[in-house]
């Protein structure tokens, strides 16, 4: 049966993939947008406090694909080079932003293809399945981060953007598969313990890389009645991408990277501090002061 998945977007402010209208996350840290049940593919995002405003924007993002990750990174940082969860006055700086990659054996999992758009204000990254993520540069030092379900999403996400499956029911689902219909669950509600269920333990955060898994993707043929030789490849669905996306340029094999097996080399200066660190294997809080936003 054909899916149609024209419309199942999902915005980081939030607005879930079968547009259960959106929904307010207060709280600052470190959260699944997105994430396959099956595949090793998520998109986790990072809040910091909003400007002179009592509500959290997005920061950073990082999308992972097998043993791969692309990060995306705008977070104001203390001395210490590592992202602030607090009050406004405890900010130190604010980075230009950064965009990287970690990977396994010196290249990226198949199937994953990353465009560049308006001189860098803008990605757009291609997960083998279709799936689309885009994020791009907004106001002060925050972007947006929209996820754009493929045909192999349907019925298999969970995240802050809920389940795609035409049933906008079902949106906030818990990490267990139950739905969550608690205070803040009606449309446009503050539904804090669903929010709260995506939070990200620092133990499952990919903003610092990921184990090798050794995982590939299946490889995905174009069948033509009476031919021998059809076309297969690892990333067949997303290969012209860059044709549909005007004005892009693929900097899949031009990102600065992170090999992880060589982590106590050099690690690319466009990396920032507590990200090389990270790699170097020493210990670092992320997320010690999360702040829970204006509602206790």
């Amino acid at each position: 049966k054909p899916i149609y998945v024209g419309t199942s977007n999902c915005l980081s402010e939030v607005y879930s993939l079968d547009y259960f209208r959106n929904y307010e996350n207060h709280f600052e840290g470190h959260f699944v947008l997105y994430k396959h049940k099956t595949l090793p593919f998520e998109v986790q995002v990072i809040y910091q406090r909003c400007y002179q405003v009592h509500g959290t924007c997005n920061c950073g993002a990082a999308v992972k694909a097998g043993d791969s990750v692309f990060v995306v990174d705008r977070c104001e940082r203390d001395i210490r080079d590592q992202p602030i969860f607090g009050r406004e006055e405890e900010r130190r700086y604010s980075p230009p932003m950064k965009t990287f990659a970690y990977v396994w054996d010196g290249e990226f999992t198949p199937g994953i293809r990353i465009l560049s758009k308006s001189g860098g204000k803008k990605y757009i990254v291609y997960l083998s399945t279709g799936t689309k993520i885009t994020i791009e540069q907004t106001y002060g030092h925050f972007i947006n981060v929209y996820v754009t379900g493929g045909a192999g999403d349907f019925d298999n996400t969970e995240g802050l953007c809920g389940t795609f499956n035409d049933n906008p029911q079902d949106e906030l689902m818990m990490r267990d598969g139950t739905i969550y219909r608690g205070p803040g669950s009606d449309r446009g509600g503050q539904p804090k313990a669903f929010s709260q269920e995506w939070r990200v333990p620092e133990s499952e955060r990919i903003f610092g890389g990921v184990s090798k898994t050794g995982w590939r993707p299946p490889m995905v043929c174009e069948c033509h009645e009476q031919e021998d030789n059809n076309p297969c490849g690892y990333d067949y669905i997303t290969e012209h991408c860059d044709q549909i996306e005007e004005g892009t340029k693929d900097i899949t094999d031009r990102l600065p990277i992170v090999n992880m097996e060589s982590f106590q080399g050099d690690v690319p200066m466009q990396v920032p501090m507590m990200m090389r660190m990270r790699v170097r294997r020493q210990a670092v809080d992320y997320n010690s002061t999360d702040w829970e936003g204006p509602i206790k």
